[in-house]
This record gives C-alpha cells, sequence and structure tokens, in this order.
C-alpha cells in the first residue's frame, strides 16, 4: 500500500464521507507526522527480535540460526547494548558487515533487524509495516481522539487498531525468517 491509498483509507475510518484527504500543510504535515511516528512505533516493539544470536567482532557480525541473505545492505540492525548499525554488505546467512564498528564484543546476544525506513514525505511512498490496515486504524484512531467533530469514533477505531495488532504479533510470532514454525501433531492410523 502507497501513502496516498493509506491516507484515503485513514480518511473513510475517520471522517466518512464528510470531508476529503488534506492536500497541503500543516493537515497534511499532521498525518505525515502520525503516521512515522506509527510505523517507529511498529518497528520499534521488541515482538521485531529476530530468531537466533549473534556474536560482533569490529565491524563483523557472526550469527547462530540466522538467515541474514535475506536482508539488504542499508538495513538497520540493532544489537542489545549497542546503538544500531547500517548493513554494509552480506557475506552469508551467518555473516555480514556493518559499516561502523560495534563499541563492545559481545556473543550469543539478541537482535533486531529492520529494513532501511525513511520518513514517509511523499504521497507514492511504499508503508513498510506487515498489515497496512492497523496503520490505517491506528492513525485514525489518533487523528479522531484529537479532532471535536470525531472524537466519539476514536475508541472504536482505537479497538480496532487493538485487535489487527495483536493479529500482526501473532503472525510474526507464528513464523520465523525461514517460514513457518511446524506443530507437532499425534495422528494414529485407523485399522492397521
Amino acid at each position: 500500500m502507497i501513502v496516498s491509498e493509506l491516507f484515503n483509507q485513514i480518511n473513510g475510518s475517520y471522517r466518512g464521507t464528510d470531508d476529503s484527504v488534506p492536500t497541503a500543510d500543516p493537515d497534511l504535515q499532521y498525518w505525515y507526522d502520525t503516521t512515522n511516528r506509527k510505523i517507529t512505533e511498529w518497528l520499534n516493539d521488541p515482538v521485531n527480535i529476530e530468531p537466533g544470536t549473534v556474536a560482533t567482532d569490529g565491524t563483523t557480525l557472526t550469527g547462530t540460526n540466522t538467515q541474514f541473505t535475506l536482508y539488504a545492505p542499508d538495513g538497520i540492525i540493532t544489537v542489545n547494548g549497542e546503538t544500531p548499525r547500517i548493513i554494509g554488505s552480506i557475506t552469508s546467512d551467518t555473516e555480514l558487515e556493518v559499516t561502523v564498528d560495534f563499541t563492545n564484543t559481545v556473543s550469543a546476544e539478541s537482535f533486531k533487524h529492520q529494513p532501511e525506513v525513511t520518513e514517509m514525505t511523499d504521497l507514492a511512498d511504499t508503508i513498510p509495516v506487515e498489515d497496512p490496515y492497523w496503520l490505517v486504524y491506528a492513525v485514525a484512531s489518533e487523528l479522531a481522539f484529537n479532532d471535536l467533530t470525531y472524537e466519539d469514533k476514536a475508541p472504536a477505531l482505537n479497538a480496532k487498531a487493538n485487535s489487527l495488532y495483536r493479529m500482526m504479533v501473532r503472525n510474526k510470532r507464528r513464523t520465523t525468517t525461514v517460514g513457518p514454525r511446524t506443530i507437532p501433531t499425534n495422528v494414529y492410523r485407523i485399522g492397521s
């Protein structure tokens, strides 16, 4: 989903057919700011910790049970206790280089990865969250809460956003970077 479609969806959820999407500042900038803040909140959520562990040494990040080849250069890696680092190059599923040395040498630490995300500033920008409809309701609920005309819609919009957020978290926990987790089952053969 791109920002223009997101804003149309937000407007429909928040205002219905009463008004149109803002086209000029300060209202348009307020919509962008709220959207960017909600995206940042999602990307910084602890649920986004990746499977596997890593060790640091200088600019090298060595992983155990990791899938670094699914990432891209210029993405951001955050190892616990360190400031975020930009990925410079990816050697394999278990080794990558960052652009700035790690301050500490650590081993068996958890880590977070996020794609390179720039603030949404253009109506053609792509939304970088798993479920853009969560973002629709999250932004709409905040806009409605701060608008006297539509503040009565805020609780219902917030409830819908929270429901979609829980589903997004549940889906994130169900899968790993290499695919869905297997569910053990005990099925007995009939008549053997």
